[in-house]
């Protein structure tokens, strides 16, 4: 039986501390008898889609994404569409689309995925074309992913720190929408485009998302009062934001977002800005992964 060819794409900024784990776990892990291991470190931002594309039509038969939603994003676009599988070690701050497919976060459990796991094809969404895989969104979760970008440390806690500190002045953006099962005009807190039902952290934006599903589920956070925050704070904490007076919840193929400014979003939390119009719908293509879980 031939091997199978696996390449382990690092991101070196991300799990600094325990990168060279990986691949002294990965080498205990996957047998030579089985498998045919490489690794690569990127050396900039974008790097690992040329190094994935390269790969995959070079016959690797897994490409590792080693690290957060970013790298995850970066080898997505790569093997969309290709016969190539991606794994996932989860080294980011938030991993949200480890997390949903219910992938232990421990390295050692992650990498026994690549032996033991699932090989699924996923949906994948596009805004204005650019893939997606995770999260994305316009409004204040972009305007914290651009705050996010510019702090000079990441983490949970810089995380929490912005979104305490933007809460109280952010004033919502004037946007119009219009899906196949929707259609609603106004000044909103944010939209959020879930791929998967997570920002990171297991925190839950959009409950029953699926990959599985052929559709994008969409969160619509409308402006609400200052007392009204806290019980809209303690439907998010219990898994229910969906649920709560103030949020509009529905699933789309496609979905027109119209602004009469210019759009800062965020796609799997890196920050964009677009012209006045931009298109969610679900990718033709299908993205392989190695899940843990059948029903993602």
């Amino acid at each position: 039986m031939s091997k199978r060819k696996v390449l382990f794409i690092i991101n070196p900024i991300a799990g600094v501390n325990e990168n060279s784990k990986v691949l002294t776990l990965a080498s205990k892990v996957l047998s030579n008898d089985e498998f045919e291991v490489s690794s690569v470190e990127t050396e900039y931002a974008g790097h690992a889609e040329f190094i994935a594309k390269d790969a995959s039509k070079s016959g690797f038969h897994i490409v590792v994404a080693v690290g957060g939603d970013g790298t995850i994003n970066e080898i997505g676009r790569a093997l969309l569409g290709t016969s190539t599988a991606m794994a996932i070690i989860p080294r980011g701050s938030g991993n949200g689309f480890a997390r949903h497919i219910g992938l232990p976060i421990e390295i050692q459990k992650s990498i026994e995925n690549i032996k033991t796991g699932h090989v699924l094809p996923v949906d994948v969404g596009l805004l204005n074309n650019r893939p997606f895989f995770n999260v994305s969104g316009i409004g204040f979760d972009a305007e914290i992913s651009k705050s996010f970008d510019e702090a000079p440390s990441r983490g949970f806690w810089t995380y929490f720190q912005l979104v305490f500190r933007k809460i109280f002045s952010f004033k919502g953006v004037m946007l119009k929408l219009k899906s196949e099962v929707f259609e609603k005009e106004g000044q909103f807190f944010m939209v959020t485009f879930c791929n998967t039902n997570q920002f990171g952290n297991n925190a839950i934006i959009a409950p029953d998302a699926s990959l599985l599903d052929g559709h994008i589920a969409i969160t619509v956070i409308n402006r609400f009062k200052f007392f009204e925050m806290f019980g809209l704070a303690m439907k998010f904490i219990k898994k229910q934001i969906h649920k709560s007076t103030k949020v509009d919840y529905f699933k789309i193929k496609q979905l027109s977002v119209i602004s009469n400014k210019r759009i800062v979003a965020h796609i799997d939390g890196d920050p964009y800005t677009f012209d006045h119009e931009v298109e969610i719908r679900i990718s033709q293509e299908k993205l392989n992964i190695i899940s843990p879980l059948v029903n993602i």
